[in-house]
């Protein structure tokens, strides 16, 4: 990594005293410019402080009086030269060797943060001739000090920075300047880029978190242990009207004693100006000494996140939109069946639906999910049996960019994830192949998720309700379906019966679908008493609600009277039951051949169905007993294969 140029050398001498030719690389790398033979006087301050903008210097390096100067006028920091032994001990061995026989040294000393008393002077002997130091910290101090040197001390020669020669000359007294070495100069600038370092990641490090507390919407606040603030965000100073100028603590806000704000719950509403907070204190310690953190978050604030998240789970379909209400009912087993529903959406267990297409299992899964603890969370919902095995799998646990062919190229989020706090609902479980089995079960034991071709874990809190067609429990003796992974989904299992078992159901559902459909097309039609829908309980019902429901929008439709007949309900329950035994049995006979593939000739047959039932898809589905998704799947699996 490259130097950078962002240190400002500032002498009274333009060699240095020495030091600058064996410098000179060190200070090409690191010095940005350089301002030699000028005395600290006021104008040249003025210079130098221009020099610190334009350069953009983060440090100065000096000596004694320039030191001294600029300590306390500039907001970067300092760095001073400061004489050691060697240099001392060189320098008064050249003056001893001139014939020198009292030698005065005089060392501005680097920084008014010292030790030193005024005109304290040390004498040393070498040879039994004697040196004279001392430390001087401003002009009054060197007068004093160098009057006493030569009137008392009666010194021959003055060694020591250059900013003492102008007095030096007007007493007379020979000057010789101390000079430092190169490898004294190096080791300060070395310790300057050390120290600017550290100081711009303390700096970064402040914007950052400055940043993250002024970008979020609660008011934050540090205080010390005695409640005084000594930080807050943009928003905190906002809604309290603070000045960094002058920081009040945090008693002045929330008018309460410390002691007892470090009490208080969590999640606490508290009213300051009139407007409601939620405040919570965490304690925090820096630098080994006890602070606190208060945060405030608008009551207001959180009611509009509440909105919006609702908002936008109900534009994502990421809701449950049936309650238990909703299920129309009069018969004692379904009463049995809700009753035992409510208990189980008490509980975060996994609920097996189990029973026939068409009774109502995603009825029951959005009414527990609705009844649950978890129903301010997204309610998700997946057909297991409309997606292949690679789908289903990206579309549960999601997948990062470019992990496949087709793969959107901002990856995606699987619906575990999308369900967290929530429920997700695997309908038709049955139809999930047998290898993404082994990974449900995982999640499910884990609760967690990695996303295809990716390699973090996500945790995921979600409430599984699945449901099926399909006999299980058969499934899982003739090993197309795991046996941990049944025991696992079916903790809580709910069994709808269809609805020739529950007869009392049928006319009150019959009813409520005709004026529904009713309302919703405008028709008039209106009957003498509900003996005219004595038919309904005639038939067996093999496509349950949903074949229900189709008969009642038949009936809306084929009614030309405004009057309904049970006559009427008669003829249209003999064309269902028609369409269901018979239709068959009255048209051309399935013919194909012979073939290995079983799903392919299960598809062929559904396009023979499609013929004899006039592309009615939903009697084609009764017929069946199974559901859409499946009829789909079956219906282009053969198109797809067929050559």
């Amino acid at each position: 990594m490259s130097a950078q140029k962002n240190l400002l050398l500032v002498s009274t001498d333009d060699c240095f005293y020495g030091s600058m030719k064996g410098a000179t690389s060190i200070l090409k790398r690191f010095v940005a410019k350089t301002m030699l033979n000028i005395f600290p006087t006021e104008e040249n301050i003025s210079l130098v402080e221009k020099a610190v903008k334009a350069y953009k210097i983060k440090g100065i390096l000096a000596r004694g009086y320039w030191a001294l100067a600029l300590e306390d006028r500039l907001e970067i920091p300092v760095f001073p030269f400061q004489q050691d032994a060697f240099d001392l001990v060189l320098s008064i061995e050249r003056l001893i060797n001139k014939g020198y026989q009292k030698i005065g040294l005089l060392s501005c000393v680097p920084s008014r943060k010292n030790s030193y008393n005024f005109g304290e002077m040390v004498i040393l002997r070498f040879n039994n001739i004697p040196c004279y130091l001392a430390h001087i910290k401003d002009d009054e101090e060197l007068q004093y000090t160098l009057n006493r040197m030569v009137s008392i001390y009666q010194i021959d020669i003055l060694c020591g920075d250059k900013e003492t020669l102008i007095m030096a000359e007007q007493l007379g007294v020979p000057y010789c300047p101390l000079q430092l070495s190169s490898t004294f100069l190096i080791n300060t600038i070395d310790n300057a880029e050390n120290v600017i370092g550290r100081i711009e990641r303390e700096k970064r490090h402040t914007e950052y978190i400055e940043t993250l507390t002024n970008i979020i919407s609660e008011s934050s606040l540090f205080t010390n242990e005695l409640g005084q603030i000594t930080f807050f965000n943009a928003q905190a100073g906002k809604n309290f009207n603070l000045s960094a100028s002058k920081l009040p603590y945090i008693q002045d806000i929330v008018d309460q004693p410390m002691e007892e704000l470090l009490k208080e719950q969590a999640n606490r509403i508290v009213d300051i100006n009139g407007k409601n907070f939620i405040m919570n204190v965490m304690p925090v310690t820096l630098h080994e000494h006890q602070n606190f953190s208060f945060l405030f978050s608008d009551t207001k604030n959180i009611e509009h996140v509440e909105i919006s998240i609702r908002r936008q789970s109900h534009e994502n379909g990421l809701i449950a939109k049936q309650h238990f209400a909703d299920i129309v009912h009069e018969d004692p087993k379904t009463v049995t069946i809700i009753n035992m529903a409510k208990r189980y959406a008490l509980s975060d267990g996994t609920v097996l639906i189990t029973g026939e297409s068409g009774v109502g299992k995603e009825v029951y899964a959005n009414s527990i999910h609705n009844e649950s603890h978890r129903k301010n969370g997204p309610f998700v919902a997946i057909n297991c049996a409309a997606f292949n095995e690679n789908l289903i799998e990206s579309e549960l646990f999601g997948y990062e960019k470019g992990s496949f062919t087709g793969a959107l190229s901002s990856g995606k989020t699987g619906l575990f994830e999308l369900a967290h706090k929530g429920t997700l609902f695997l309908d038709e479980i049955g139809e999930l192949p047998i290898s993404m089995q082994a990974k449900l079960l995982r999640v499910l034991q884990e609760h967690e998720v990695r996303h295809l071709g990716g390699s973090k874990i996500i945790p995921v809190d979600v409430r599984i309700i699945a449901a099926t067609n399909k006999d299980l429990h058969q499934m899982v003796s003739e090993n197309t379906f795991r046996n941990d992974l049944f025991f696992r989904l079916s903790l809580l299992e709910l069994t709808l019966p269809p609805l020739r078992e529950r007869p009392g159901d049928i006319i009150p559902l019959f009813k409520y679908f005709l004026n529904r459909l009713v309302e919703k097309s405008g028709k008039k039609i209106f009957w003498n008493n509900d003996s005219v829908f004595s038919p309904l309980l005639q038939y067996d019902w093999p496509g349950n609600i949903r074949e229900l429901e189709n008969i009642a929008e038949r009936t809306i439709l084929l009614a030309d009277a405004m009057q309904l007949t049970k006559a009427m309900i008669q003829n249209l329950i003999l064309m269902a039951a028609g369409s269901n035994r018979s239709a068959v049995n009255s048209s051309s006979a399935f013919t194909t051949e012979i073939h290995p593939d079983l799903s392919l000739l299960e598809g062929q047959y559904i396009e023979h169905l499609l013929k004899v039932f006039n592309n009615n898809k939903d009697e084609v589905c009764n017929y069946l007993g199974i559901s859409k998704p499946t009829f789909w799947r079956k219906l282009a699996y053969a198109r797809d294969h067929r050559q």
